[in-house]
């Protein structure tokens, strides 16, 4: 097994599920997901890893102040771009620092089923869990997570 360069800083696989889905997203929602779902905010991300944190600092910021908040309310009181609280929000979800509360969800449809396994996208919070392995290819899942324009 060949070691990483000794200049690589090993990272956690959630740091980067969080930056692909961040800037992979390019203001799509995630498959099965809609503007009026609502977004409950467990727990912030590290902005550290995030450039341009202030945007995303002003979107949890808002969202914090909600029990459940939905993604144009909180473009307009955050007043940041919506495509970048999709974005913002889609990265959240996927490091499971977001709860989702589908709409269609709660009509009862099951259309807010898991899309992913959830071991792919752990948070410091759930890092004493056992991994999963998957067989689909990081890039592949990742893909199929937003909707095609």
């Amino acid at each position: 097994e060949k070691e990483p360069p000794i200049d690589w800083e090993i990272k956690p696989l959630w740091q980067l599920l969080f930056l692909a889905t961040l800037y992979g997203s390019e203001g799509r929602l995630m498959e099965g997901t809609q503007l009026s779902d609502e977004l409950q905010l467990v727990a912030e991300p590290d902005y550290n890893i995030v450039p341009g944190k202030s945007e995303y600092e002003a979107i949890a910021g808002i969202m914090k102040t909600y029990e459940t908040i939905n993604l144009k309310t909180i473009a307009d009181k955050s007043r940041v771009r919506i495509e970048t609280v999709i974005d913002f929000c889609n990265a959240c979800e996927q490091a499971q620092l977001i709860k989702r509360f589908s709409q269609t969800k709660l009509k009862g449809s099951s259309a807010n089923k898991t899309r992913h396994s959830s071991a792919l996208y752990r948070s410091p919070h759930d890092l004493n869990q056992p991994q999963d392995s998957g067989n689909t290819s990081l890039a592949k899942r990742i893909k199929s997570i937003f909707k095609h324009s």
